[in-house]
C-alpha cells in the first residue's frame, strides 16, 4: 500500500519547497499533497487520509494546532510533524498534549526535516507490527476457543484420549481434581426460537468465563447435544472444592435466568483422575441424578 504525504503551509513559496526540496517518492511517499490552510487540508483528508502530514503551526484563521485538535478528533492516525518559526514553549507543550511526532524549528535544512519525516515512517511500520501482532493474537484467541472445544467433546466422546491431549499445548490439565459438568437448557421463552446453536453457546460461553475466571479456573465448555453442553473445570492454584463449584454455579444460573431466554440445569460429576471421561459422561447422561 502506498502512502500519501500532506504539507500544509500559508507560504506558497515555502509549499513549493517541501514538495520539491526533498525526493519524497524515495522516502516512500506515492502521493504527496498540499494545503494552505485548514479547510484545504479537511478537503485532502476527505480524498485520502495522509499517513504524515508536515504543518506550519502560525497560520491565518486556524492555526496548525486547531488542525492538528480536528485531527485527533477525528481519530486519525496520521503522524504529524510541526513547522514553526518560533520555539514557542508554549507551542512545544501542546504539540505533546496532541501527540505530535516531531516539532521543526524553522528554517531547517531539507536533509533534517526528511530525517524527522523517515523516522515518524519508522514509528508508522512499528505501530503496524503491533496492531497485526494484537490481531493475530485475537483470532488466535478465537480459534483456540474452538479448537479446546472440540478436543473437549472428542474426548467425552471417546474419539480421542486423555494422554492425546496431555501432549498437546495450551490445552488445560484435566487429569486431577476435576470436575465435569453437564449443563442442560430448560425452562425456555419464546425469545428462545431467535437463538440458534452458535448464539447460545457464545452466550453460555462468555457468562463462564465471567464465572470461572481464567486467571484463577481452567475451564472449556463443548456443545454436546440438543440443548445439552459439558463444561469441564479445574482451579488452577489448589483444589476446587464441591461446595465452591455449586456455588460458581449458582452464580452461572442466576446469571442466564436474568439475561438469557431460558434455565439452566446441573449435573456433576468430579473425579481425581481423568482416565475415563467418556465413562464419565455416558454416565451423566444416563442418570442425571447429582441436580446442583
Amino acid at each position: 500500500k502506498g502512502m500519501k504525504l500532506l504539507i500544509v503551509d500559508d507560504q506558497l513559496a515555502t509549499l513549493t519547497g517541501l514538495t520539491q526540496g526533498i525526493d519524497w517518492k524515495s522516502v516512500g511517499f506515492t502521493e504527496i499533497d498540499t494545503a494552505q490552510n485548514a479547510m484545504e487540508a479537511r478537503i485532502s483528508f476527505a480524498k485520502g487520509i495522509p499517513d504524515v502530514m508536515l504543518c506550519d503551526i502560525e497560520m491565518p484563521v486556524e492555526t496548525g494546532i486547531d488542525l492538528c485538535t480536528w485531527v485527533r478528533a477525528q481519530e486519525y492516525r496520521t503522524k504529524i510533524l510541526f513547522l514553526t518559526c518560533h520555539s514557542d514553549f508554549t507551542y512545544a507543550q501542546e504539540a505533546i498534549r496532541l501527540g505530535v511526532s516531531d516539532y521543526i524549528v524553522q528554517p531547517a535544512p531539507y536533509h533534517r526535516i526528511r530525517e524527522k519525516v523517515e523516522k515518524a515512517i519508522c514509528e508508522i511500520a512499528v505501530e503496524s507490527s503491533h496492531s497485526k501482532m494484537a490481531d493475530l493474537g485475537k483470532t488466535y484467541t478465537s480459534r483456540q476457543t474452538e479448537i479446546h472445544a472440540a478436543m473437549l467433546r472428542d474426548l467425552l466422546t471417546g474419539t480421542i484420549d486423555a494422554a492425546t491431549l496431555q501432549e498437546l499445548p495450551d490445552f488445560p490439565d484435566f487429569s486431577h481434581d476435576s470436575h465435569l459438568v453437564l449443563i442442560q437448557l430448560v425452562q425456555q421463552t419464546e425469545k428462545m426460537r431467535d437463538w440458534n446453536e452458535n448464539t447460545l453457546m457464545a452466550a453460555l460461553r462468555n457468562t463462564i468465563q465471567d464465572t470461572f475466571e481464567r486467571k484463577t479456573y481452567a475451564s472449556v465448555v463443548t456443545f454436546m447435544d440438543h440443548n445439552i453442553y459439558a463444561l469441564a473445570v479445574r482451579k488452577l492454584s489448589e483444589v476446587l472444592s464441591r461446595d465452591e463449584l455449586v456455588s460458581r454455579l449458582h452464580y452461572l444460573e442466576s446469571m442466564f435466568d436474568m439475561y438469557m431466554p431460558c434455565s439452566l440445569a446441573f449435573y456433576v460429576h468430579s473425579f481425581s483422575s481423568a482416565r475415563e471421561p467418556a465413562a464419565a459422561w455416558l454416565n451423566l447422561l444416563k442418570i442425571q441424578t447429582t441436580n446442583v
